[in-house]
């Protein structure tokens, strides 16, 4: 059996491992360490030891809380925003911005023209922290969340700078009754309101320092749909659209994409929805990446 390669994210609240065989997934585990990492990577490698007791592994680990480890084991370190981008690159090679929001700060990353980062770190409002402290006062956790916002009917104003505000803002709501589904999806709202804010506060400052370069022919800011099905996704676009008042695109019988799109001057918002055959086959056909190395049999 051939080496297997090991990515290890070791963050501030949660360690990742995933296992890779040729750069296709054959293992993938998530978990909130609790403060212990030490305990939780011993029962995370215990498990991967079981799996492949005779397997060759090759690691690198990543993460905010990732160096120490490394460096006690003698691993190497790839730093996270470093790694995320190079998965990016290779994945969605399409993709302008990279936003993420980590268990305790939340990161913005440009890639183009020239890589750029902006981060939020002085307060874990809008972070992964927020979303688990929203989610333990609607007694579940991240994933349900995700699944009670997926039914909801009406939407709230939350604060998402702050938890202890975004608490104050959603406990009487929760004493009045409101639906968990609601609640849930006015957290997401929060989330997302906070990065648009982020959004605004760098064009007031590109608007006020015109010094700094910018693209010149603009750019765009595109919103893939991610959700149970093609028909939710291909409805979601729709709503989107009617909503921007633009008319759907559909390419997907040529190979294309379910889109919309609209321009504000220079930039371009777009909504879209990849069917999941063309997803599967991108991913099948990327999974060969890593066997091809142009420049290694080079002069």
């Amino acid at each position: 059996m051939a080496a297997l390669h090991m990515g290890l994210d070791v963050g501030s609240t949660t360690v990742k491992l995933v296992l890779t065989d040729d750069g296709v997934p054959v293992f993938e585990e998530y978990r909130r360490h609790n403060a212990d990492i030490q305990l939780e990577l011993n029962l995370l490698v215990e498990r991967v030891a079981a799996l492949y007791p005779s397997g060759e592994v090759i690691p690198v680990v990543t993460g905010s809380a990732g160096l120490g480890v490394a460096d006690r084991l003698g691993l190497p370190f790839v730093q996270e925003v470093m790694a995320g981008t190079e998965a990016i690159r290779r994945n969605v090679p399409e993709a302008d911005v990279v936003i993420e929001l980590g268990g305790e700060d939340a990161k913005i990353t440009y890639l183009k023209p020239a890589p750029e980062q902006r981060m939020n770190g002085t307060c874990a409002g809008g972070t992964g922290a927020f979303i688990d402290q929203m989610a333990t006062l609607l007694h579940t956790d991240a994933a349900g969340l995700d699944e009670l916002a997926a039914r909801h009917q009406n939407l709230y104003q939350i604060a998402s700078r702050c938890g202890v505000f975004a608490k104050s803002d959603l406990q009487p709501l929760i004493n009045e009754g409101a639906p968990s589904e609601d609640l849930a999806a006015s957290i997401f709202q929060a989330v997302a309101t906070q990065t648009i804010a982020g959004l605004r506060a760098l064009a007031d400052f590109l608007e006020h320092n015109p010094e700094v370069p910018v693209r010149e022919y603009g750019a765009d800011y595109t919103y893939f749909a991610r959700r149970d099905d093609d028909t939710t996704e291909r409805a979601e676009v729709d709503s989107i659209a009617r909503a921007l008042g633009e008319t759907v695109t559909d390419e997907t019988d040529d190979g294309g994409h379910y889109a919309v799109h609209k321009t504000f001057g220079r930039i371009t918002y777009s909504a879209v929805h990849i069917p999941a055959r063309d997803r599967a086959a991108h991913h099948a056909l990327m999974s060969y990446s890593p066997a091809f190395h142009p420049d290694r049999y080079a002069a």
